[in-house]
């Protein structure tokens, strides 16, 4: 395959379209050299450089050693000066990033009361900047020092079934303005004029947005590290008692809603927990109290996550106003006990004007699901690995960062130079850009909360991840469609796998989508509720089709006009998931052979059905990934002509090849617009 070599204004104009983050095009030229085009073979002298990127690559991990020195994980003294050595700046050049994150903390910053030392920090960044870097900080302040755990005036978090508490400070403490906001006026005050731009940590674990789950125990030594609603401490619980007092109005209207018979004010309390006693009871359709009673909590308890980082955020921006702020999402699940609702998450920090960084190595349906939210809530997309990474699972992130439009790559610099030769080969696809799609998967938000043992809703977790390898598509939850997502984003055809009780805007926004056209392929698993116990009838009373190996029986059985659009569903108990397994990529991607008044199938891209290979479909290219550590593979593509003329994209070509992939690879069919390339 050859490339045009690439002149300096024509990379930064290319890079500027992709990478909309941090707007450091043009430090990352300087920094990675501007003598190899993007996309060209290595020369020898730069066979150990990844060379220029596409989006900004920046890295982190500085200062960690001597929080652990404090803290008694690692063995040391932290008497060092300095992180930043020549061997790492050595490294961070032949890495290609533009920045280093070094991770402060309060606990080293203010180790006696009210003396404060940042020269550890300020020398890591006059180093960092001498060598033409720029300097990242990412402060955990929800690590107190010593003698302010030993303090009256700590606060930490306390679990709601144990009533154990645990070293982090509590995001209900009304101290924490002040505790952040002298934290950062002393950063400004040391580190100000040196610090590029900063990711803001939440107080829990890693700074992640969500709350404890004990995985800093390694870092920090906890008590108790579990997961847990962490939110029993006396600031929790007078903030949730005011807030529905509030709701309510009036103690007597809190109890009619929520069926319980709290005498006082004082007295209310959180629904039971132990045995998610009152989750069972909230998924009977007809327990309309109880069902309130917990899904009012639930969203208490991931409102306050917003409230907190808000107010964190604003702290910070008080005190740095010009200076770009990241917001770190992690878990790679969202249980209900993490507080880890992404698209709530995602929807804030747009308002308040911050990036989201998220994992980048983890499975598809997990990372779309932060995409999916960015790029409807139009949010700054980052990601980070969750560790340790070999150069064979760098691949699937470049493909997986590549599908879900990563603006800005964040990695490790361990793992960035043992695959230099695999971002020098595969690092054109960074490019910002998100993989097209108009399939997209319900993610049933109310009915998930009343499961809070899931990390994900399992049956569309199970379905979506099964058919990667045939359908590209999007993860649209109910915030999201009462926002307007489905038109928005395009959506043709929505898959709803599970989830009986849904929230009545729901309902009646995916039946007005309907109507104008839309397509729904849904699992008949029972009748669909409100969250008032009033049944949906316009789903209700559309009978489901039985599944069967003829397929257009099923359909004949299945389908149902309403409007513009259609309703399909297929009766398939969760023992027999895989028949609508089979059901869902036939009716998207033949949709026409069934229907006569569609307008457009889903993209066929993997004609052949290989199971270890992924195609993603951009606006000039298909990428197709094989995912096996071991196996070449050899698979016919047979695309469609319509299915790229009916969405304005340039027709690719060949229509018809055959690709041979390596194991762990990724191979590119060019659309026809892209001349300067051939296949």
């Amino acid at each position: 395959m050859s490339f045009k070599r690439a002149t300096r204004r024509e990379f930064l104009q290319i890079a500027a379209g992709g990478a909309t983050g941090l707007g450091l095009t043009s430090v990352i030229w300087e920094l990675a050299g501007a003598e190899t085009a993007v996309g060209d073979p290595p020369s020898p002298e730069s066979s150990q450089r990844i060379g220029p990127t596409l989006i900004p690559f920046y890295t982190g991990n500085l200062s960690v050693d001597i929080f652990m020195y404090y803290w008694g994980t690692a063995k040391g003294s932290g008497t060092g000066i300095s992180d930043v050595t020549p061997d790492l700046i050595e490294t961070l050049h032949q890495i290609s990033v533009f920045a280093d994150t070094d991770y402060l903390a309060w606990c080293i910053s203010e180790k006696e009361k009210g003396v404060w030392d940042f020269a550890y920090y300020q020398e890591n960044a006059r180093r960092l900047h001498q060598s033409g870097l720029q300097y990242d900080v990412f402060c955990w302040v929800h690590f107190p020092p010593k003698w302010a755990v030993e303090g009256v005036d700590f606060t930490p978090y306390v679990d709601l079934e144990s009533g154990q508490p645990t070293r982090q400070v509590s995001a209900w403490d009304p101290n924490l303005p002040h505790i952040y906001g002298r934290y950062y006026a002393e950063l400004k005050e040391h580190l100000g004029d040196q610090i590029d731009f900063l990711r803001v940590a939440y107080p829990s674990e890693y700074g992640e947005i969500g709350y404890p789950n004990g995985m800093t125990n390694w870092l920090v030594p906890q008590v108790y590290p579990h997961p847990g609603y962490w939110c029993a401490d006396r600031y929790a619980k007078a903030d949730y008692q005011k807030v529905f007092l509030a709701r309510y109005g009036s103690l007597d209207a809190l109890n009619r809603a929520w069926g319980t018979g709290f005498a006082t004010a004082e007295e209310i309390t959180f629904p039971a927990v132990k045995g998610n006693l009152t989750a069972k009871k909230a998924r009977v359709p007809a327990n309309i109290q109880a069902r309130r009673y917990w899904l009012d909590f639930v969203n208490w308890f991931q409102d306050h996550v917003n409230r907190c980082f808000r107010e964190i955020s604003r702290v910070v921006r008080r005190n740095f106003p010009d200076k770009k702020q990241i917001g770190s999402l992690g878990y790679g699940s969202e249980k209900v006990c993490y507080g880890n609702d992404t698209s709530r998450h995602v929807k804030m920090l747009h308002t308040e004007r911050v990036s989201a960084q998220t994992p980048g190595a983890i499975g598809y349906f997990a990372t779309r699901r932060v995409s999916s939210a960015c790029h409807f809530y139009h949010t700054g997309y980052y990601t980070e690995p969750p560790g340790d990474v070999d150069p064979m699972d760098e691949v699937k992130r470049i493909w997986m960062d590549a599908s879900n439009g990563a603006q800005v790559y964040f990695d490790y610099p361990q793992n960035l130079k043992r695959a230099i030769p695999e971002f020098i080969k595969y690092k054109i696809h960074l490019n910002g850009r998100r993989s097209l799609t108009d399939v997209a998967y319900f993610f049933p938000s109310s009915s998930f909360w009343l499961e809070p043992d899931m990390d994900w809703p399992t049956h569309t977790y199970a379905v979506a991840e099964a058919l990667r390898n045939q359908l590209d598509f999007e993860i649209i939850d109910e915030l999201m469609i009462q926002d307007g997502a489905l038109d928005a984003m395009g959506i043709h055809t929505l898959v709803w796998v599970e989830g009986n009780l849904v929230a009545d805007k729901t309902l009646s926004a995916v039946h007005h989508w309907i109507e104008r056209g839309g397509s729904l392929i849904r699992r008949g698993t029972g009748l669909v509720y409100d969250l008032d116990g009033q049944e949906a009838h316009w789903i209700n009373r559309l009978p489901a089709g039985q599944f069967s190996d003829n397929l257009r029986s099923v359909w004949g059985s299945s389908h149902h006009p309403l409007g513009a659009g259609t309703v399909i569903v297929i009766d398939v108990p969760d023992t027999e998931l895989a028949h609508f397994i089979d059901c869902v990529p036939e009716f998207s991607v033949n949709r026409t052979a069934y229907d006569a008044r569609s307008f457009v199938n889903a993209v066929m891209l993997n004609h052949s059905k290989a199971p270890t290979v992924f195609p993603s479909l951009f606006s000039d290219r298909i990428l197709y990934l094989n995912d096996s550590r071991t196996d070449r593979v050899e698979f016919s593509v047979q695309l469609r002509q319509a299915d790229f003329q009916k969405r304005g994209l340039p027709v690719p070509e060949p229509l018809s090849t055959t690709m041979k992939l390596p194991p762990r690879s990724i191979g590119v069919i060019w659309l026809k617009s892209k001349q300067n390339r051939t296949a």
